[in-house]
């Protein structure tokens, strides 16, 4: 074999180890996200119903989490050539019906008939929101945000962390419906909250696209907070350069986001503010069931 056959197969190996470990970074840091997050949720909570909720989440997290981490220590394995094969029955159909389901529609369904019912006292609301004034809270009112995130249980998240806000938030689950939503109505969002890594279109191009479609319509930009669970400064520097304003990361704080949030907003009416006084706060765009 020659020395550039050689030194070309380590180069693509190398290469194929990198992206591994980038998506096993990503792979790791979002049960944990969920995690933490749903601690906070749990411990700010006085309700014993919404505790057991984020328990759940937790639970379910968690077992994603270990099965990561397992599927990471055979891909170990099978690099070092010492995996082993067992013998092992199984349900065929119950790990199809599972493997098809996934965390995500348990999480989905619950969360959303929590949220149909929930009555959340003022003790909760305090908790929530320890260190931010009744003030800093209602100024939010009537600002719309769009909340592009393609895990289910990361807007839940994010909408709990902000349930108190009064802001009008629209979920979406990837990059290319945020961006027919905004080209559609370009003055309806005060601030895009985008993740970055999303299916059929991810936040860097959608933001991109948003800019693109900005400056030929020379419409003035609409502020766009990265939200990832990647948080190197390589990271950062790709959605700034995409064209992003800021960066968010996951597991999301919920003073930080705040503090984003207040710097971003514009001041006074906002872009929608006189026209949804009594718009509902939290929706989802067309498309999406929850």
């Amino acid at each position: 074999m020659s020395r550039t056959s050689t030194t070309g197969k380590a180069s693509v190996s190398s290469v194929r180890e990198h992206e591994f470990l980038f998506d096993m970074r990503h792979e790791l840091r979002t049960p944990l996200s969920v995690i933490i997050s749903m601690t906070s949720l749990a411990k700010a909570s006085d309700e014993i119903e919404r505790k057991d909720y984020c328990l759940a989440r937790i639970e379910d997290a968690s077992v994603h989490l270990l099965g990561v981490i397992d599927d990471m220590l055979d891909m170990a394995k099978i690099e070092a050539e010492t995996l082993r094969l067992t013998r092992e029955d199984f349900d065929f159909v119950v790990r199809v019906k599972r493997a098809s389901a996934g965390p995500r529609d348990d999480a989905q369904v619950g969360y959303a008939d929590y949220a149909d019912h929930a009555d959340h006292t003022e003790a909760q609301q305090d908790n929530v929101f320890r260190g931010t004034s009744e003030d800093e809270i209602s100024c939010f009112k009537g600002y719309r945000i769009l909340l592009a995130e393609d895990m289910l249980i990361n807007q839940e998240i994010i909408i709990a962390f902000l349930e108190q806000s009064a802001l009008d938030i629209i979920c979406v689950t990837n990059g290319a419906r945020a961006l027919t939503l905004y080209k559609e109505d370009p003055q309806g969002y005060d601030t895009i909250l985008m993740d970055v890594q999303m299916p059929e279109m991810d936040g860097l191009e959608a933001t991109r696209c948003i800019r693109t479609f900005e400056r030929q319509r020379d419409i003035p930009p609409v502020p766009i907070i990265a939200i990832t669970a990647n948080a190197s400064r390589e990271d950062r520097q790709c959605c700034l350069d995409a064209g992003m304003n800021d960066y968010q990361r996951k597991p999301v704080d919920l003073q930080e986001l705040m503090v984003k949030l207040r710097r971003y907003l514009p001041e006074g009416a906002g872009r929608r503010r006189a026209e949804n006084k009594g718009a509902q706060r939290t929706k989802r765009a067309p498309g999406l069931e929850i």
